[in-house]
């Protein structure tokens, strides 16, 4: 085995960049508001929170309605019984949300479960405390509440020191009509935007169906694209993985200097607009000005849909855009399809806090910078760097196969995810990579990578965002 010391220059030069990029991915990311807040106990207070909201006011809306939506009162009981039995299997359930738990089952009815959720409350030494007091009196069959805890409750709420549990109990124990309304509200809103999300996946899960088929039964028309240019082969993996670490770093930084004022003026949803877009545009450029020609010639590269003979600029041809966009919609079934396989298993369980993030939930800003970057920013920017560049410059020297396993591997683990969140990523990535080996371009995976975030985004703040 050769020396460390007498390997090449260029590889050791990529390690130790690694090494510094790993350092600014902690400097920047690791000891901000992420580490503050912990996605897990987030995502289960929240699941709980938006759960209750909608399980107030479901007896408004149609049972048959309810059933399709699956907000109905026997679903809800046994989604939210089988997340929170499967969270204390594993020994993942925050005590933080245990109040918020207990509320939620003591609504749908399961007394059971109830007083489970509260007991991690109990251990956690909060046995004096009113809300603590009254759920166990409600879970062990009280009609009635003391008035004067409950009035302790109204102080504190008036004083904002209380969350969703207190507010429950003042709703529909302290005869509270202000705070009734205020959860009624939320949750009439929460099943508004839901069923409307539900309805955009209806409507693209048929309409990528009938594009699945159509493509199955034109097979012939559908003939990828063979032609690959010597440019993958000219790459070099490690070329490749400095040019990229490279352009990571400096997108780091210039993303953080231009944020870092909008931040501190309290225009925290600009920011992170401005952090995405700045960290995008100096990664690609940076990436097509090292491997590529210019720019132009990688977008081509990449999109052959727009290539053409003319200097003057993208003559777009309209008949392969349009089989583009058919096979991408293909590629949607698919991935629709695997998710949902993946949802009703524990993997969908277990990721929960990688889906239910508060940075993307709560308030329009938040929510408008979500949708803009994983459905148009992410697809664009993710598939030309790691379907595109890595997977190209892997698949010139081990094979689409493996080339594919490792991209999807690396695609998955830069998202950060728990291990259950990695599987998912990976699954992914593999398909997306599939499209692209398929297709010979990357606009059928941008049109499913960003077709898919959008739908599974829309669920998401429809169903559990309470702004």
């Amino acid at each position: 085995m050769r020396s460390w010391v007498n390997l090449p220059s260029r590889p050791v030069l990529t390690v130790v960049l690694a090494l510094v990029w790993a350092g600014c991915l902690w400097m920047f990311y690791y000891p901000g508001t992420e580490a503050k807040v912990p996605h897990r106990s987030f995502a289960y207070q929240r699941y709980a929170d938006a759960s209750l909201l909608i399980t107030l006011v479901r007896e408004d809306y149609d049972p048959f309605l309810a059933k399709v939506c699956r907000f109905s009162p026997d679903l809800l009981l046994k989604e939210a019984a089988r997340v929170f039995d499967r969270a204390t299997e594993k020994g993942v359930f925050p005590r933080d949300a245990a109040l918020n738990w207990a509320v939620l089952f003591l609504e749908l009815g399961d007394r059971e479960r109830a007083e489970t959720a509260l007991n991690f409350s109990r251990k956690e030494g909060d046995e004096s405390d009113s809300t603590v007091a009254l759920l166990t009196r409600l879970i062990a069959g009280a009609a009635d509440l003391p008035a004067d805890e409950l009035k302790l409750l109204a102080t504190k709420y008036r004083e904002q020191e209380t969350t969703q549990p207190d507010w429950y109990l003042l709703a529909l124990h302290g005869e509270d009509h202000e705070v009734l309304a205020w959860l009624e509200d939320r949750g009439h809103r929460m099943i508004r935007r839901g069923v409307v999300a539900d309805v955009i996946l209806v409507l693209f899960f048929i309409a990528s169906i009938l594009c699945l088929l159509w493509i199955l039964f034109r097979r012939r028309s559908f003939v990828p694209d063979p032609v690959r240019d010597r440019l993958e082969r000219s790459w070099g993996t490690w070329v490749f993985f400095r040019q990229f670490l490279i352009a990571e770093i400096l997108a780091l930084f210039a993303a953080t200097l231009l944020s870092i004022p909008f931040y501190a003026g309290g225009s925290a949803g600009l920011a992170v607009l401005l952090a995405y877009l700045t960290q995008s545009f100096v990664l690609l450029v940076w990436m097509m000005s090292c491997l590529m020609p210019g720019i132009r010639a990688g977008l081509v590269h990449f999109l052959p849909e727009f290539r053409t003979r003319s200097r003057t600029g993208f003559t777009p041809k309209t008949r392969r855009i349009g089989r583009s966009v058919v096979a991408g919609m293909a590629g949607l079934a698919c991935l629709l399809f695997a998710c949902y396989l993946m949802q009703f298993s524990n993997f969908g369980i277990e990721s929960l806090e990688d889906s239910l993030r508060f940075d993307s939930l709560d308030g329009l800003p938040a929510i408008s910078v979500s949708f803009f970057a994983s459905v148009i920013l992410a697809p664009f920017t993710e598939e030309i760097i790691f379907r595109g560049f890595l997977f190209g410059a892997l698949r010139s020297r081990l094979g689409p196969v493996l080339a594919a396993v490792i991209s999807s591997a690396i695609f998955a683990a830069v998202h950060g995810y728990s291990f259950a969140g990695f599987v998912f990523v990976f699954l992914y990535g593999l398909m997306f990579t599939a499209i692209y080996q398929r297709s010979g371009s990357l606009l059928p995976g941008m049109i499913a990578h960003g077709l898919l975030n959008l739908i599974l985004t829309s669920g998401l703040v429809g169903w559990y965002s309470l702004h």
